[in-house]
């Protein structure tokens, strides 16, 4: 995340319980800076990003195979595909829990 851009992160729920037991001290970190709110949904096969930044925005698709294991990402900057990205992202996010404040709350586990 740059050091003066905000992330929104829609992840599926076994990545959430990934990054939880193996990256919690890095995703504390985020979280304490109050410019990352992560969420997680049983209702998406891929993860959603949306960062921005003072000077640009980005929509990133990240996607798996059937083992978990990941198969590709897409960035992209431009207009239509920041406005389906914070589209898309609303719509998963109102089905989503968000789980930033754990980050915080957690014990040290990072791995």
């Amino acid at each position: 995340m740059e050091r003066e851009g905000h992330a929104s992160v829609v992840y599926t729920a076994d990545l959430a319980d990934h990054l939880r037991e193996w990256y919690l001290g890095r995703r504390r970190e985020m979280a304490a800076t109050g410019r990352y709110r992560a969420y997680e949904t049983d209702d998406l096969s891929y993860d959603l990003f949306v960062v921005e930044s003072a000077d640009t925005a980005r929509v990133v698709v990240v996607v798996y195979d059937d083992r978990g294991r990941l198969a590709g990402a897409i960035v992209n900057d431009s207009d239509a595909a920041v406005a389906w990205g914070r589209a898309a992202f609303e719509r998963r996010r109102n089905g989503a829990t968000e789980f930033t404040d754990d980050l915080l709350r957690s014990d040290e586990r990072d791995g």
